[in-house]
C-alpha cells in the first residue's frame, strides 16, 4: 500500500536519460517499447540537458514533504456543524470536551453497544423506561429531556435546537452576555443529561429532577466566570442574570444614529451606497 501510494504520487523528470528511458523502461503494461518492437539498437546514453530526478506531485516544489504524505493517507471526516462554538473562550475546556463527544456521537448508548459488539441486550431508555435508548432520544425526545429543555426555554424565552449553530442564531439581536450564557446553558444541559444517564446506569442513582436542576444551576454559575460579554440594561437581561445569581456586567448602550434623506431632482438618480442604507429596500 505504501509503495503504490508513492508510485501514484511521484513522477520522473527526464534529463539525460541515463537513469530513465522512455524507450527502454516500462510505462504501460508489463513490457517496454524496446521489448515490444524487439529492437535494442537505440543508444540509451544519448546526452540531453540535465540529470533525471524524481518529483513529488502533491507538493508544488516537487520535494517530498511529510505533511503532504500525511494528508494523502489520513482518513478525512465531514466537518461537523457547530464545532467552532465549543472552543470559545467563554466555554470551559472540560465542558467543551464532553460536548465534543456528544457532537461526534462518541457515547456508548445501548443501541451502539448492540451494533458494535453484536450482543443481544434489553435496549430501553433508563430515563423514561419506555423507548429504545439512542443518543438522539436521550437528549431530545425522552420526557426527562423535554422537561429540561422546556425549563430552560421558560428562563430565556428562546427554544433550543439540535444544531448548535441554530441555537446560537436564536439569540441574534440579544446582548453579548445573553448569547454567551444561552450557549453555555445549552451545553451544560446536554452534558448533564448524559451524566444523569451514566449515574443511573453505572452508579444505580435514581432520577431526581431537583438534583438535575441544582446541578445545571451550579455548573452554569461556576462556568459563567469566563463570560466577558456586555449586557443590556433591560428586564430580559436582569431576569436571567438574577436567576443564575450572576454578577452584573458592563452595560452597552445603543445610541440612535441620525440619517437624513432628501428627494432627488427630476433628472437625477439617487444611489444609496452608504452604511446606513445597507440592507434597506
Amino acid at each position: 500500500m505504501g509503495l503504490s501510494l508513492v508510485e501514484d504520487n511521484a513522477k520522473v523528470l527526464i534529463g539525460d536519460g541515463r537513469n530513465t528511458s522512455l524507450y527502454y523502461d516500462v510505462w504501460v503494461g508489463d513490457e517496454s517499447i524496446a521489448e515490444i518492437l524487439e529492437d535494442f539498437s537505440l543508444d540509451r546514453t544519448l546526452p540531453l540537458n540535465g540529470g533525471d530526478c524524481m518529483v513529488w506531485k502533491p507538493s508544488y516544489s516537487g520535494k517530498s514533504i511529510v505533511s503532504s504524505a500525511k494528508n494523502l493517507i489520513r482518513k478525512k471526516y465531514a466537518k461537523l456543524e457547530g464545532t467552532n462554538l465549543l472552543w470559545r473562550k467563554a466555554i470551559h475546556p472540560a465542558l467543551a470536551a464532553r460536548n465534543w463527544k456528544i457532537l461526534t456521537g462518541a457515547c456508548a448508548t445501548l443501541d451502539k453497544v448492540q451494533s458494535r459488539f453484536k450482543i443481544q441486550i434489553a435496549n430501553k431508555c433508563c430515563l423514561c423506561n419506555s423507548e429504545e435508548e439512542t443518543l438522539d432520544h436521550l437528549l431530545w425526545h425522552c420526557f426527562f429531556a423535554e422537561k429540561a429543555w422546556k425549563w430552560i426555554a421558560d428562563i430565556f424565552g428562546v427554544h433550543s435546537h439540535l444544531q448548535l449553530t441554530t441555537v446560537y442564531k436564536a439569540a441574534r439581536g440579544r446582548s453579548g452576555v445573553f448569547k454567551e450564557l444561552w450557549l453555555l446553558t445549552n451545553l451544560v444541559v446536554r452534558s448533564e443529561l448524559w451524566q444523569t444517564r451514566n449515574r443511573f446506569v453505572y452508579e444505580n442513582k435514581k432520577l431526581c429532577w431537583i438534583f438535575f436542576q441544582k446541578s445545571v444551576f451550579n455548573q452554569v454559575h461556576d462556568y459563567s466566570r469566563r463570560l466577558k460579554g456586555f449586557m443590556h440594561y433591560s428586564v430580559e437581561d436582569l431576569k436571567f442574570m438574577e436567576f443564575f445569581k450572576l454578577a452584573h456586567r458592563l452595560v452597552q448602550f445603543h445610541e440612535p444614529v441620525e440619517c437624513k434623506w432628501t428627494v432627488p431632482e427630476m433628472d437625477e438618480l439617487l444611489l444609496c451606497c452608504d452604511g446606513a442604507a445597507h440592507g434597506n429596500p
